[in-house]
């Protein structure tokens, strides 16, 4: 679904925050994006959604290669959950922030509804509908920004850090909801118990270059290389998967 060749992102200054970055993600995929803080992890989903300009490399989407026509169309195929649900949410309540998008994109009144009612009642969030975002519990705005994509029904979601900023039951609460969610994921975290349930593949980024790729198991049960990239140990990294 996904293909991404030989992607670099330079600054202005001449430092790589991508490298050579090459990735093929399938449909129904769901990839852990691991690294440490500055490991270009946000760095690559927004290059993804054209927020961030490619300096080498090509992205595709569908066959379709990102670019400013192609804009509208790849981000109408992938939706971003930011990793601070505050730079999601902006509108008066969370109600209008689920159908700004639909506005955007010309639903009739008819139809947003019904897609608001739907997904309020998929995430359990109908009591939050008339609430300003700002009123919110962290994991409430976390399922707030999470329905704003949902909404959208794009073929593929990226999730950034989708544990950070919750409490220990609203962060059961995300992960129990995000393996119900069949769509194709790509989820940049740190948490590595949130891999281990959510992920089927992983990959490390370090300073801009993926240093290693593999299945869940190969990566989470490799304790040199977690260790080597600033990863702290689980008691899952050393026991069977999804126990």
């Amino acid at each position: 679904m996904v293909t991404i060749e030989n992607l670099s992102v330079e600054y202005e200054d001449g430092t790589f925050a991508l490298r050579a970055i090459n990735l093929k993600v399938h449909d129904g995929d769901s990839i852990a994006i691991l690294g440490e803080n500055g490991a270009g992890k946000t760095t690559l989903f927004y290059t993804m959604l054209g927020l961030l300009k490619i300096s080498d490399g090509k992205i595709l989407v569908n066959d379709i290669e990102l670019s400013s026509p192609t804009l509208k169309e790849i981000r109408s195929q992938i939706g971003l959950v930011f990793q601070n649900p505050d730079d999601q949410l902006f509108m008066p309540t969370v109600e209008e922030d689920i159908a700004f998008g639909l506005r955007n994109y010309g639903k009739s009144e008819e139809e947003i509804n019904k897609k608001i009612r739907d997904i309020a009642e998929r995430l359990g969030i109908v009591h939050l509908l008339k609430k300003a975002p700002y009123k919110l519990s962290g994991g409430e705005k976390r399922l707030a920004a999470l329905a704003t994509v949902l909404a959208m029904e794009p073929q593929a979601i990226l999730f950034d850090e989708p544990s950070s900023f919750l409490d220990p039951r609203s962060r059961r609460t995300v992960i129990n909801l995000l393996k119900e969610i069949r769509d194709t994921k790509m989820i940049a975290t740190h948490d590595i118990d949130l891999a281990w349930e959510l992920c089927d593949r992983a990959i490390i980024l370090s300073k801009g270059e993926v240093v290693a790729e593999g299945s869940i198991e190969e990566i989470l049960k490799n304790e040199n290389l977690l260790m080597k990239y600033g990863f702290e140990l689980t008691t899952r990294s050393q026991t069977d998967r999804r126990f």
